[in-house]
């Protein structure tokens, strides 16, 4: 897996966390800052799905169809 970098930040209440990666290939995992430490695991371990079944170079699947394969995160509500 390439660089992963993990940061805490503001994020709107309802978004738990969110990868984004750069021209390099290097993913950023934001989380949201606000999260209860008890669910950091869960949101970093589905943020972590993405990267490595390579959800963030696949334009085929809907946004809907990526969630499912990462996990949902219904136990985070």
């Amino acid at each position: 897996m390439e660089d992963v970098f993990l940061r805490k930040i503001i994020l709107p209440l309802h978004i738990f966390g969110v990868v984004v990666t750069d021209i390099n290939g290097e993913s950023d995992i934001f989380i949201n800052q606000n999260t209860p430490d008890n669910k950091l695991k869960c949101v970093l371990a589905h943020e972590e799905k993405h990267v490595l079944r390579g959800h963030l170079y696949d334009d085929r699947k809907s946004v809907a169809e990526k969630e499912l394969e990462a996990g949902a995160l219904e136990n985070l509500g």
